[in-house]
């Protein structure tokens, strides 16, 4: 058994650092694996912040011009109601013109 042993103590010592070195390399890449995972991960979260931000500043914009329509929308629609009774009133008086004309 001995000699055995001699014979491949050799063979044996280059597996047992051959998986040595193949644990290390395989815990390194996990390592590595994480840590590549967690750059990527923050780039996303990076990405999607500056996205949220230009979606709520898009939307600022949206609302303020949104009032301001608004604004114009009434102030157009007050102006049409004072025409319409303008044009109520005219039509009266004019109604009163003809009256008094036809005879």
């Amino acid at each position: 058994m001995v000699q055995i042993l001699e014979e491949f103590k050799e063979y044996i010592i280059t597996g047992v650092i051959s998986a040595i070195t193949a644990l290390f390399a395989y815990f390194m890449g996990q390592r590595k694996s994480k840590a590549e995972t967690e750059v990527v991960e923050t780039d996303v979260v990076k990405n999607i912040r500056e996205l949220y931000g230009n979606l709520v500043s898009d939307l600022k914009d949206v609302v303020i011009e949104l009032r301001e329509t608004k604004k114009q929308v009434v102030a157009l629609s007050t102006e049409v109601n004072i025409l319409r009774h303008t044009a109520q009133e005219l039509e009266k008086e004019l109604e009163a013109c003809r009256k008094v004309f036809k005879k």
